[in-house]
């Protein structure tokens, strides 16, 4: 029986035991009401609490739906990651990485790597399959293993890790908050590839500067330099701590004319010139002509958007060179202008000579014989008058006879004719001549000529004219005073004719001019002596063909001294050089006393001389005759001996010519030498010495010698 009924029915039981129907069915509905109240209230109570429940199932399900869904969006987004990623946790076990740190990590045995895996064992399976090269290389890993989780576990800066042979990872690896590790590893592989190759290229760029022949230079877009190759700062004599990288360029090229003496505005022009270029993006090529005479030449040229290069050249050979070809195209020019002008010049004089002579021919003619008939009439006035007619006349066919002279020998008309001459016949001539010359102003004259004199083979009449010409202006310039004429032959293969006077002398620039035709020593000489100024100029013309040359001495107020040098035996040519069989020696020397001395030596040792004035002439000459030596004073008007010598060197068909170097400078000897000289010899130079260095050099295996004084 259910225990509710049992329980009213004991409730409803009288003493004696029997049943209280009615109030058992009392208690009976009344339990059931009862019991239907806690039925409905329990059936209620169920039905809240299976909708709480309902409710708390569909929270937490879509709590976990949405923790799924957003593990997956996680998982999905470590994947799309470009960076090998890992999480470790506290523990430094493996929460959970991408596929790209597996594959990383272990290459081919990547499914090794598994979540819960520690950190140490991740380096031991890279152990294992010698994915760290590094670490192979050390011998022993433990050290390195030691450092590697020390890394991991107290984390830094990002630092680069060498997996594999050719692959590099930069490793960024940083704490959570909760003590985890997240690490991850960027491929740098084709970065240190490339910056390999950068090295390698700039190692190579850094070589091909150094091996450079011209300085060189780079600039960055803020004009500072970023490269340079040693020859820029020996070349341009550049201090090292001068120039470094990122030094301003302007401030270097400053410094360059500083040191190569440029002035304050041409520093400027020069470092303004050169700045626009490299701001403008454009080439350009500037030549920078120094004070010490060296020329540089700066070519610039942009190699990218930021890069301007510049190099530096030193081009003074090559612009003496070009300047030298320049004047000498300029003096061919000028020379044959003026064969023309004097073609035209000598033709017109001949002419002119000729129309003139015809009519004072005449003149004479009848002057003479109206003389001859005054004379024999003893008309002495009229005779006197007639003499001054003749004079005059004749006078003026002696100069006439001049022009017609320097016009023919301009021309290349004069012919010699050489032929064995008895000097004391022809000194008898002379002296018969000029005698009347002398006592016109009362002056002393006698001639000083050795017994056995002998004979000199050259032209009579010129001989004869050289030396009535030079007797003449001494007993013109010259009153009341000594005049002298003195023959020498000493064996050393010349004859000297000197013709020395007492008279008024010359100062050294007259004596410069004095060779020049139709110029005389001063214009008041003209005014007081009269004269066209041309007989000195056609005797030094006619003795240069005889082979020979004419020297002076004179001090103003003591006297002159003309020698006339002509060869004693040898014959000569038409237009003046030796004949000999000896080398060629051409010497380019100012000086006239001095290249008399060089030419006197040299044609004693049995070479054949040619002379030259300035440094342009001897290069000239030089490549005309191609002489077996040169004999070059350095101090030249124009280019001087150093320059010519430079121009040499650079000349392909005379840069292997050994040079003999005769200088009055000792100190100058290592400089000559350094130049490229064979010799070098004191001045003032021996015979003996000067013998000895050419004998050393001149050989007929070797190229032709240039021997520079």
């Amino acid at each position: 029986m259910h225990r509710l009924l049992t329980r009213q029915l004991r409730k409803s039981t009288n003493e004696d035991g029997s049943v209280d129907q009615s109030m058992l069915l009392k208690l009976v509905s009344a339990a059931y009401e009862e019991a239907d109240r806690e039925r409905q209230m329990t059936q209620r109570s169920f039905g809240l609490v299976s909708d709480e429940m309902l409710a708390l199932n569909n929270k937490i399900k879509a709590e976990a739906e949405a923790k799924i869904h957003a593990q997956s969006h996680l998982a999905d987004a470590v994947e799309s990651l470009d960076d090998a990623f890992a999480l470790f946790d506290k523990d430094d076990c493996l929460v959970v990485c991408n596929e790209k740190f597996k594959r990383t990590w272990c290459g081919e045995f990547f499914e090794q790597v598994q979540p819960g895996i520690t950190f140490e064992d991740l380096v031991l399976l890279q152990l294992k399959y010698k994915k760290i090269p590094s670490a192979a290389q050390t011998g022993d890993i433990k050290p390195w293993l030691a450092s590697r989780l020390d890394k991991h576990r107290n984390p830094g800066n990002p630092f680069e890790l060498q997996l594999e042979a050719e692959k590099w990872h930069l490793v960024t690896e940083s704490r959570t908050h909760d003590g985890g590790i997240v690490s991850v590893y960027t491929d740098i592989s084709e970065l240190k590839m490339s910056a390999r190759e950068i090295s390698e290229k700039s190692a190579q760029l850094a070589a091909v500067l150094e091996n450079m022949a011209q300085a060189v230079s780079m600039t960055d877009a803020n004009q500072r330099i970023v490269a340079f190759n040693q020859r820029f700062l020996s070349f341009l004599g550049i201090p090292e701590d001068a120039c470094k990288p990122g030094t301003l360029w302007v401030d270097v090229v400053n410094s360059i004319g500083r040191k190569r003496g440029l002035e304050s505005s041409e520093k400027s022009q020069l470092a303004d010139n050169l700045s626009k270029a490299v701001h403008d993006r454009v080439e350009c090529s500037l030549v920078c002509p120094f004070p010490n005479g060296q020329i540089l030449e700066v070519q610039g040229n942009p190699i990218t958007d930021d890069r301007y290069v510049f190099t530096y050249s030193d081009v003074t050979q090559r612009e003496l060179t070009r300047r030298l070809r320049q004047r000498e195209k300029e003096l061919e020019e000028a020379k044959n202008q003026a064969e023309l002008a004097s073609q035209a010049k000598s033709a017109f004089l001949a002419n002119m000579s000729h129309e003139l002579r015809t009519p004072l021919n005449a003149i004479i003619g009848y002057s003479e014989m109206m003389l001859e008939d005054a004379q024999d009439e003893g008309a002495e006035e009229r005779a006197s008058d007639l003499q001054k007619v003749r004079g005059s006349g004749r006078h003026l066919l002696g100069l006439i006879n001049d022009v017609l002279d320097i016009s023919k020998i301009e021309a290349g008309k004069i012919e010699l004719n050489n032929e064995p001459v008895d000097l004391s016949a022809i000194l008898l001539e002379v002296e018969s001549t000029a005698s009347p010359l002398m006592q016109a102003n009362d002056n002393r004259f006698n001639i000083v000529l050795p017994d056995d004199v002998g004979s000199i083979e050259c032209d009579k009449q010129r001989l004869n004219q050289i030396l009535l010409n030079l007797l003449s202006n001494a007993a013109k310039f010259t009153e009341n005073g000594d005049i002298s004429l003195t023959v020498e032959l000493n064996g050393d293969g010349w004859v000297r004719f000197a013709v020395r006077d007492t008279g008024i002398g010359m100062t050294a620039e007259q004596v410069d001019r004095l060779f020049q035709p139709f110029v005389q020593a001063d214009s008041s000489i003209t005014q007081k002596y009269g004269g066209t100024g041309l007989g000195l100029s056609i005797s030094v013309r006619f003795v240069e063909m005889m082979g020979g040359r004419i020297t002076v001495a004179s001090e103003p107020g003591e006297g002159s001294c003309f020698t006339v040098w002509l060869p004693a035996t040898e014959p000569v040519d038409q237009d003046g050089s030796k004949q000999a069989d000896g080398p060629l020696i051409l010497v380019i020397e100012d000086n006239l006393s001095d290249s008399e001395l060089l030419e006197r030596h040299v044609t004693n040792l049995g070479y054949r001389v040619e002379i030259a004035r300035t440094g342009e002439q001897g290069l000239v000459r030089a490549r005309e005759t191609s002489p077996a030596a040169i004999v070059l004073d350095i101090e030249l008007p124009g280019i001087d001996g150093y320059q010519v010598l430079g121009v040499l060197r650079a000349d392909l068909s005379l840069r292997h010519v050994p040079v003999i170097v005769a200088s009055a400078h000792d100190d100058a000897e290592d400089r000559i030498l350094k130049c490229g000289a064979q010799d070098f010899l004191a001045k003032p130079i021996n015979r003996s010495v000067l013998q000895t260095a050419l004998n050393k050099c001149i050989n007929p295996s070797m190229s032709p010698v240039f021997a520079v004084a």
